[in-house]
């Protein structure tokens, strides 16, 4: 077992300075830093995770963000191969 502490999605967010909101889309839509579920409900991020999530996306311009366009299809082609078990 990692030395790394487990953080809630709260806690996350603090330390990532970013929403809780806005961990539980990138959850659900991915492209965010790796998670653990627990049971149900119980969600929690290694730190070492988090640090490693933010060094992979760490930008020197914004000329290095993508398009609106390109994260679009990402997320479609993202949408598309996902199994369906009838929930919406």
């Amino acid at each position: 077992m990692s030395d790394s502490p487990y953080l809630s999605p709260a806690e996350a967010a603090r330390y990532l300075r970013c929403s809780s909101s806005t961990l539980a889309k990138l959850r659900v839509y991915g492209g965010g830093p790796p998670f653990c579920k627990l049971g149900s409900k119980a969600v929690r991020y290694r730190q070492s995770d988090l640090d490693s999530y933010m060094s992979k996306n760490r930008l020197s311009s914004t000329a290095e963000l993508p398009t609106l366009a390109s994260l679009t299809a990402q997320l479609t082609s993202q949408a598309s191969s996902k199994p369906r078990n009838g929930r919406r």
